[in-house]
C-alpha cells in the first residue's frame, strides 16, 4: 500500500474489507497524495486517492479503480492567496464560479 499524509488507509480497509489482515510491513509512506500517485502509476502498488486526482489516469488506462468503495473523510479543501493582490476581481470571479459550480454539483447529486 502506498500510504500519503492523509493516512485514509485503515478506514478504508475497515470499510472495504472489515475483516482483512494487513501487515504494514511493505507499506511506503508519501507526504503527499500526488507522490503516492506516481507511485501507483510506476506500478509501485495501491493508492487512496479522489477520483478527480486520478481521473485523467483512469480514462488513459494508467490507473484501475480496485473497488467501487467510496471513502467520505470530511477533508476539506481549501482556496488561499494573499491578502493584498493585485488580482482582487479575478480572484472573486474564481470565487463566484467555484460557488456556482457547488451548487450545480449539489443540485445534481441530489437528483440522481
Amino acid at each position: 500500500m502506498l500510504h500519503d499524509a492523509h493516512n485514509a488507509w485503515p478506514q478504508f480497509l475497515d470499510l472495504s474489507l472489515p475483516k482483512a489482515q494487513t501487515s504494514e510491513a511493505k507499506n511506503v509512506w508519501f507526504n503527499q497524495t500526488a507522490l503516492a500517485i506516481y507511485a501507483a502509476v510506476a506500478g509501485q502498488g495501491l493508492a487512496l486517492a479522489h477520483r478527480d486526482f486520478v481521473a485523467a489516469d483512469i480514462a488513459a488506462g494508467r490507473l484501475v479503480p480496485l473497488f467501487d468503495t467510496v471513502l467520505r473523510t470530511g477533508a476539506g479543501f481549501y482556496i488561499v492567496y494573499p491578502r493584498r493582490t493585485r488580482y482582487a476581481a479575478q480572484i472573486a470571479d474564481v470565487h463566484e464560479w467555484l460557488l456556482r459550480m457547488a451548487v450545480a454539483q449539489r443540485l445534481t447529486a441530489s437528483a440522481s
